[in-house]
């Protein structure tokens, strides 16, 4: 192998550090790009939680107005459209709304459903394969669509809490 000179030293050098410097500055660029990604799903996921909240502030609202019972007809929101300003949207980027639990239609709050049981999900998937689902006691849940079988069973509103543990599907 051939010895190099002195200005084929240098330049090779400068060289390997531009490829160092090219080669940081990419995977700095990248790792900024996915925390933005993240920063920017984050951000969706909290307001999809604070609309399910609103959704649990309307319910609530709803059934201390009538003697702590549900709608009857709970297949879609409009009956407590006097407890809400807007739609029942979802940031989810793929769209959609949050939408009731039919199955709880008419129950009391208080006496016939467990604190688990759902009482809206959003009617979208989100990129990642998860649901916001918002339950009787107030809580936001995020849950794989796979998951339902441990939140989303047969049917809890079949008698008192003490009857059940499971909350009812959507």
């Amino acid at each position: 192998m051939a010895k190099l000179t002195r200005p084929k030293q240098v330049i090779l050098i400068a060289f390997l550090c531009v490829v160092i410097i090219v080669s940081c500055v990419c995977i700095y660029k990248r790792t900024w790009q996915v925390s933005e990604y993240e920063a920017m799903a984050s951000q969706l996921k909290w307001e999809t939680g604070s609309e399910g909240k609103l959704v649990v502030i309307a319910i609530n609202m709803y059934t201390q107005d009538n003697d702590d019972r549900l709608p009857a007809s709970f297949t879609t929101f409009d009956s407590l459209s006097g407890y809400m300003k807007e739609k029942w949207k979802s940031a989810n980027p793929n769209g959609g709304q949050f939408r009731p639990n039919p199955k709880v239609a008419g129950l009391r709050l208080s006496e016939d459903l467990s604190p688990e049981t759902i009482l809206a999900t959003e009617d979208y998937l989100w990129p990642e394969g998860t649901k916001c689902y918002v339950l009787a006691d107030g809580q936001r849940k995020w849950f794989r669509d796979s998951d339902p079988k441990n939140w989303n069973p047969k049917a809890s509103h079949a008698g008192p809490k003490s009857a059940s543990k499971s909350p009812a599907a959507p």
